[in-house]
């Protein structure tokens, strides 16, 4: 089920995340945000709470928490790229600290994340998305054997 919304900022998110839950009753959630907090001048704290209040939510339902880096932004979004690259530095250390599993995405991307990503160099092309899913994937299954 996505219910994921379109320039969402991660405090909005936390807000509804209880509801979403018990109306869904999935058994797992992946919680992806920060990109459109960092592009409306949000601060790394709010981001990282929202963060923690989802996971909290998640457990309160019986529902387990994934965490996701952001993907790397390029082209005209390359402004936030050091902010992305420090805000997903935290996240990895919140999933630490929160003991739940990460979906690195940053990682994924690699070196050439433009591959991956439209023209806006912030949302993925078919590919990112095909990416985004395979690596959410491998945090159930494993990793992909190579072909």
């Amino acid at each position: 089920v996505n219910e994921a919304r379109n320039g969402e900022r991660s405090w909005i998110g936390a807000s509804r995340i209880s509801g979403e839950l018990q109306s869904n009753k999935p058994c797992a959630v992946i919680v992806l945000y920060g990109a459109n907090d960092l592009i409306n001048g949000d601060g790394y704290d709010t981001v990282l709470d929202s963060l923690r209040a989802m996971i909290v939510a998640a457990r309160a339902n019986q529902t387990v928490p994934v965490l996701a880096t952001l993907t790397p932004m390029t082209g005209p979004a390359f402004l936030w790229s050091g902010s992305v690259i420090e805000l997903n530095a935290m996240i990895r250390l919140l999933a630490a600290e929160q003991l739940v599993a990460l979906a690195d995405l940053e990682q994924a991307f690699g070196p050439l994340p433009e591959l991956y990503l439209t023209d806006d160099g912030l949302h993925p092309n078919e590919f990112g998305n095909d990416l985004i899913a395979e690596t959410i994937a491998g945090v159930f299954l494993g990793p992909a054997e190579p072909d």
